[in-house]
């Protein structure tokens, strides 16, 4: 699903939560069966539950570049503003699939 499929993406704004509460976290496909979409959209929901609750403010974004059969992952995180200290900014990963 990952190296063909279109379910591995979202945006920094996408999905975001609000507050760190557990009634907010995602566990729809850890006692059932999920389709490879579903899993994917569980999988970012998680990503980003965690996000919210380990680094509040940050946002995060997942997408992919193919070229020549080779799937390109680019994940983004961007970091809060510090105040009045120089922000952390964003740190980009890629990874080849």
């Amino acid at each position: 699903m990952a190296r063909s499929g279109n379910s591995y993406q979202v945006g920094l704004n996408d999905r975001e939560y609000s507050q760190c509460i557990n009634s907010g976290y995602s566990n729809s496909c850890e006692a059932g069966s999920c389709s490879p979409e579903q899993m994917a959209a569980y999988d970012i929901l998680q990503w980003k539950f965690q996000l919210t609750c380990q680094i509040p403010g940050t946002k995060g974004s997942i997408t992919y570049q193919d070229s020549d059969g080779v799937r390109t992952y680019i994940i983004r995180l961007s970091f809060p503003d510090m105040g009045n200290r120089v922000p952390l900014s964003d740190v980009v990963l890629r990874g080849i699939l």
